[in-house]
């Protein structure tokens, strides 16, 4: 585990924490400000600002996960804030498709427990929103699936519906690209689920889809 970063950037007076406070390494949880000031160490005020917002809204929409906390080391002045773990600030960096900053990853190191907060990567998350609209399709009807999954994804996970749209064309294209390179088409391929255990072309009379 390491502070080393942490540590500089306190004494080059870069983040919204006094000294006395820093000397036990990282926080457990930070506040919105606060994680824009290390997401954006080299961004000037307005960006900083503007990601600090748009946290804002989405612990308001219940995407971004936060508990409301008292700033320990604004002394004079009792400030609470809505604050975040480093385990949900990572899904949300990566369900925004936001690499964290090296100041972020020295703080998911530091807080880590059994291991870094794994990030899910784009093209992970891709797939699982392909899975969204892969279980529409199967409740039906298929017509108005995606349109459906695009919506549902983007409630959910605080993401514009172009992007969830996106997200979900470049993963069935992925998908498409593989069982060409080697596993046979989709169109061809054998579904198997709890009523077709053995893969069989056409059991029980049900249409394979």
């Amino acid at each position: 585990m390491s502070n080393e970063k942490f540590y500089e950037a306190v004494l080059r007076g870069v983040l919204p924490i006094s000294r006395d406070f820093a000397d036990n390494g990282w926080p457990l949880l930070l506040y919105p400000w606060f994680l824009a000031t290390v997401q954006l160490p080299e961004g000037d005020a307005p960006a900083r600002k503007a990601l600090t917002l748009h946290m804002g809204d989405c612990i308001r929409a219940g995407v971004l996960p936060a508990v409301q906390k008292r700033i320990p080391w604004f002394i004079e002045n009792e400030i609470v804030e809505p604050h975040v773990s480093a385990r949900d600030f990572s899904a949300w960096l990566a369900a925004e498709g936001k690499e964290p900053s090296p100041l972020v990853r020295e703080w998911f190191e530091a807080q880590r427990v059994g291991g870094v907060p794994k990030a899910e990567s784009i093209k992970e998350r891709n797939a699982r929103w392909l899975g969204v609209r892969d279980e529409e399709m199967r409740k039906g009807p298929a017509r108005g699936a995606q349109s459906r999954a695009v919506r549902l994804i983007a409630i959910r996970e605080g993401v514009t519906e172009s992007a969830a749209k996106s997200g979900i064309q470049n993963a069935e294209n992925a998908r498409a690209e593989a069982y060409r390179a080697g596993q046979g088409h989709p169109i061809n391929v054998r579904k198997i689920d709890a009523h077709n255990v053995f893969g069989a072309a056409n059991p029980k009379g049900r249409t394979v889809r």
